[in-house]
């Protein structure tokens, strides 16, 4: 099937449409909810597992900036290890410090500011592979269906809070979307689905 030149303009305005309303909607989030709490101990966007993946990427970022190995340095975890190391290499590439020093025996804080650049970074990654996906099923599916499919992935509502938020899911959301696209090229693949 001959690809329509219109067709692939509207699906790359509507990608690039959906990674500036996540960088809209991650300036928002920042501007409003870097902060703590009244109590001053709970801090408004980074909490709970949330906090342990920040607080174990600021570990293995120290651990690194001391001279020891990217990949033996941290704690052993059991969930989630990669978020970890993604947040410690922001630390490192940005000169970000992710948390303030432990003082008597209390919880290291998350430092205030400079979380919006690993929100963009974040959600950058997802629309790249968003477009990478859209290169591999343009050719499959007839334009109607093509375009559900890329407006759903960039703007549908449960799947987009991810990139603006620090939960993990955006980057593995990413990567699914890029092992679909390896998959899609197989043409025994293509084959089971027609």
């Amino acid at each position: 099937m001959p690809i329509n030149h219109n067709k692939q303009y509207l699906y790359i305005i509507i990608i690039l449409f959906g990674f500036f309303l996540s960088v809209v909607a991650s300036s928002y989030y920042v501007s409003t909810y870097d902060k703590y709490t009244k109590n001053g101990y709970h801090h408004q966007l980074i909490k709970d597992e949330t906090y342990y993946h920040w607080r174990q990427g600021d570990k293995i970022a120290k651990e690194v900036r001391s001279g020891k190995n990217f990949f033996l340095s941290g704690d052993i975890t059991f969930t989630k290890p990669l978020h970890q190391r993604i947040i410690a290499l922001y630390s490192l590439i940005s000169g970000y410090e992710l948390t303030t020093e432990k003082k008597d025996n209390k919880i290291a804080k998350v430092n205030l500011g400079g979380k919006l650049p690993f929100l963009i970074f974040q959600s950058f990654i997802y629309f790249i592979s968003l477009f990478y996906f859209s290169k591999k099923i343009i050719k499959i599916f007839p334009d109607r269906s093509f375009l559900y499919i890329i407006l759903f992935l960039s703007l549908e509502l449960t799947i987009f809070q991810y990139h603006s938020s620090f939960w993990t899911e955006s980057f593995y959301f990413s990567f699914q979307l890029i092992i679909f696209a390896m998959l899609l090229e197989k043409k025994k693949i293509l084959s089971i689905i027609y």
